[in-house]
């Protein structure tokens, strides 16, 4: 009896290292290094700015930006300190990601428009940042909704799952056999669409919009390339050492790649890497630094490059229709690049330049919240909030009427520009457009509660298929505040239920949740390696 009672104690006593041991893993990922960062960039814009105010710019817009920033970033700060002291802090979790994004974006990033009136978007008149000021206001009172829609949804307790299938399981067939099936489905429609209409920025938007159904159709299959990667990533990851896997990883890799480029979108170009960072993270428990820092520096390589490929693109310098001709065009853009700036550091502050503009979604927000009545709706399309169920779903082929999402054409076209244009109306901003105020506090609830219920399914062990899917849907989250917010909920739906049927095909039923019946297999799973299981005792 005596043996069986210090038996019991052993296993509870090593349980309980099992768990403080997981704990540690997960808040381990972002230290108090990356804190002091934060601080250090708030802190840093807001010295910037104060120095600027000391040196006679005499305006209150700044002082007000001022203040607002630092309740900003004390409220930011605030709410990753509540995150850490729950024993869940990944870079990687949607609230947090979406916390620190929304942050540079929304608030460190605008300050430029401020130091620089250049910076100031052409719709604004000189010295109107009255109005950026009050879209940074409404935005704050937004993020604390979704504070407070994060800490309603939290999981406060770790779900326990069947660990068998964890990301360091026994390699299967499977997974690589979907991912060459992707691969070459996507490869095979791009080849076709490049063909016979030109690909990306190279395809004529009349022929675009003429045939809205038959390209959307084909959008679907020519995507399959981002899911093929995705899985061709995890299993790189989760088996390193598999040459089959690793080299099957970096011709997908290097194919979408070389996709990205040759469309002329830099999300498209620099997604690889965005996924690259995020498995790799979440399967080493850690940041991959250098994946975000050269996802972050290709941004600013590529931009000088990029808008001269689109020139040639549009203007009809090259044949679009043949892919050797789009990596000429590259070439060319490439040399009149180098040509033009002085050198390497005049690439780079010409790349910084515009990059600082492409990331600054407070101007977006601000110039939505400008527009008359009159103007909103020339900006509105036809959709309604009843069809967000079926609206992903039902093609257009069979719904001749289906309202077209090009809001952003129509906003560049109200403040003047071109239909091959499109101006990013923001998540924010949109709703704002709709509901005023109270849209973003329920937009911003929402979209908290989402995705911190999205963030609950990898609490537990990370199996592949939870990977997976989680992965998946992080991406369509990853670039969410451009987008406005019927497009965003539809795409959300959308991928949650491709993926969910994918996860299925590929994974199967996956680890069974290990209920009060089976007590011993839930503690065993929260034990680190090597530690003895119960039975073993």
């Amino acid at each position: 009896m005596t043996t069986g009672i210090h038996t019991q104690r052993e296993w509870t006593a090593t349980a309980a290292v099992g768990r403080k041991w997981a704990l540690a893993r997960r808040f381990g990922e972002f230290n108090p290094l990356h804190f002091l960062l934060l601080l250090s960039l708030a802190l840093g814009g807001t010295t910037l700015l104060a120095t600027v105010l000391v040196h006679g710019v005499d305006r209150i817009e700044f002082e007000v930006y001022l203040l607002l920033l630092v309740l900003y970033a004390a409220a930011t700060v605030s709410f990753l300190l509540s995150q850490g002291r729950s024993g869940r802090l990944r870079f990687f979790d949607i609230p947090v990601f979406t916390t620190i994004v929304c942050f540079l974006r929304f608030g460190l990033v605008p300050l430029a428009a401020y130091l620089d009136a250049d910076s100031l978007n052409q719709s604004f008149h000189h010295g109107e940042y009255a109005q950026l000021n009050r879209s940074l206001a409404y935005f704050i009172l937004g993020m604390f909704t979704f504070w407070t829609g994060c800490h309603l949804s939290r999981r406060r307790k770790a779900r326990i799952t069947d660990a068998r299938e964890g990301v360091k399981g026994t390699p299967e067939l499977r997974p690589v056999n979907w991912a060459v099936i992707l691969f070459l489905a996507s490869l095979a429609t791009r080849a076709y669409i490049t063909w016979n209409y030109g690909y990306g920025y190279a395809l004529d938007m009349d022929a675009y919009f003429q045939n809205l159904a038959f390209f959307q159709f084909w959008a679907f299959f020519s995507d399959l390339g981002v899911y093929a990667l995705l899985l061709a990533t995890i299993e790189m990851c989760c088996h390193p050492r598999d040459a089959l896997r690793v080299g099957l990883f970096v011709v997908i890799f290097l194919n979408e790649l070389l996709w990205g480029a040759l469309s002329g979108m830099k999300y498209d170009l620099l997604r690889g890497f965005i996924i690259l960072a995020l498995v790799v993270s979440i399967t080493k428990a850690r940041i991959e630094k250098k994946w975000i820092a050269a996802t972050l520096l290709g941004l600013i390589v590529v931009y000088p490059v990029h808008d001269r490929y689109r020139n040639m693109l549009r203007g009809g310098q090259v044949d679009v229709r043949r892919v050797g001709s789009l990596g000429e065009a590259g070439a060319m853009a490439t040399a009149q690049t180098a040509k033009t700036e002085a050198g390497w550091s005049g690439w780079l502050r010409s790349g910084w330049q515009h990059a600082v503009s492409r990331l600054d979604l407070l101007q977006g927000m601000a110039i939505v919240m400008s527009l008359d009545a009159a103007q909103a709706d020339r900006v509105r399309t036809d959709e309604r909030w009843w069809m967000l169920p079926f609206y992903p779903f039902v093609p257009r082929l069979l719904w001749p009427k289906k309202p077209v999402l090009n809001s952003g054409v129509r906003l560049s076209l109200v403040l003047g520009s071109t239909k091959e244009t499109s101006t990013a109306l923001t998540y924010p901003g949109d709703l704002y457009m709709d509901y005023g105020l109270p849209g973003i506090l329920v937009g911003m609830f929402v979209l908290a509660v989402v995705g911190q219920l999205l963030t609950n399914t990898v609490t537990g062990s990370f199996p592949k298929r939870s990977l997976f899917f989680y992965s998946a849907i992080f991406v369509s989250f990853a670039n969410m505040m451009e987008t406005q917010a019927f497009p965003v909920w539809t795409g959300v739906i959308k991928t949650m239920v491709i993926f969910g049927v994918l996860k299925y095909l590929i994974y199967g039923r996956g680890p069974r949740t290990v209920g009060k019946r089976v007590r011993q297999g839930g503690a065993a799973s929260a034990m680190p390696k090597g530690a003895p299981s119960p039975s073993a005792t």
